[in-house]
């Protein structure tokens, strides 16, 4: 998608320079940004899933009992309180991926809700666009999110 973006942009500047009623500068310089920064969102794609699904290197934690363990993705919420053969730590942890990816989702459409406030196509408005963005990194960053509250209130909800 990114690739398309910039050559619509690239075709819409060459229509801009032979008639400068034909576009404007915003609505180029809109899908060239937008282009460029989903090309760079799928090169980080590698770095996304590793954060998201701990695939790569293991940190060591301390367990409940004091004696260090490997785990590859982080423990949120880390109480051993099971139901059945199923962990709450684990729930936790699947229900907070995927909310990392609904994050992925609302990243990308606030950048289409841009792109189309820009061009003027639609009733979307360039702050619902950011909004989106915004609250699709917060999404995305939802671990780091935890700890800093954490962090912040003392509410030991972490291990």
């Amino acid at each position: 998608m990114g690739v398309l973006f910039i050559i619509r942009g690239l075709l819409k500047g060459a229509k801009y320079g032979s008639d400068p009623r034909a576009s404007s500068t915003p609505h180029i310089l809109a899908y060239l940004i937008i282009g460029a920064i989903l090309i760079v969102a799928g090169q980080g794609a590698g770095s996304l899933t590793l954060s998201m699904f701990g695939m790569g290197t293991s940190d060591a934690i301390d367990c409940a009992d004091g004696v260090s363990c490997t785990t590859n993705v982080g423990r949120v919420l880390g109480w051993n309180a099971s139901l059945g053969n199923v962990k709450f730590a684990t729930a936790v942890a699947a229900a907070l991926t995927f909310f990392q990816l609904i994050g992925i989702l609302a990243f990308i459409r606030g950048l289409y809700i841009v792109k189309n406030a820009v061009e003027g196509t639609g009733q979307a408005t360039v702050v619902q666009g950011f909004t989106h963005i915004v609250g699709g990194v917060l999404a995305i960053n939802i671990y780091t999110i935890l700890e800093v509250i954490d962090q912040t209130f003392g509410t030991n909800l972490l291990v």
